[in-house]
């Protein structure tokens, strides 16, 4: 997901009663970062790297505070190899238009086309229709298409 799209989609939950933060800290809701962890001081969330499978495979994974699981969700169909863990790409959104283009809106995903590679690259959005989008800045988030 985009920054934007987290920033949406927080504030959907919140609307639903949940609450993000409290004195700094999260309260119902924690933001984590597949590379860096909690983007929030949280005080119940344990957050690491695990090696998927035995394999050498590092994936990123939270849990609880005090629990002993060690199981690993992953969604249906989901393959190390075509994970972000595996092949991880962050692109500052001033770039964006300079080495991508937009090709299409599919199943909560925004696909561009790699102008170097010609690789498709996938984007996941919040899964909101845009007129469920209510937040500070509903004004900056792209129109279908661009």
């Amino acid at each position: 997901m985009t920054p934007m799209d987290v920033e949406v989609w927080v504030h959907h939950l919140e609307t639903q009663g949940l609450v993000f933060l409290s004195a700094g800290k999260a309260e119902d809701v924690v933001v984590i970062d597949q590379r860096g962890g909690p983007t929030t001081p949280c005080e119940w969330i344990e957050f690491g790297h695990v090696d998927w499978q035995n394999s050498g495979q590092k994936v990123a994974a939270a849990r609880l505070v005090g629990s002993s699981s060690k199981e690993l969700a992953t969604p249906e169909g989901w393959t190390y190899k075509n994970s972000i863990s595996s092949s991880y790409r962050f692109m500052p959104s001033p770039d964006l238009d300079k080495q991508m283009k937009f090709l299409r809106r599919q199943n909560g995903l925004d696909v561009y086309l790699d102008l170097e590679s010609g690789e498709e690259l996938y984007v996941g959005r919040s899964g909101l229709d845009s007129d469920e989008l209510t937040c500070e800045n509903e004004s900056t988030l792209p129109e279908e298409g661009e």
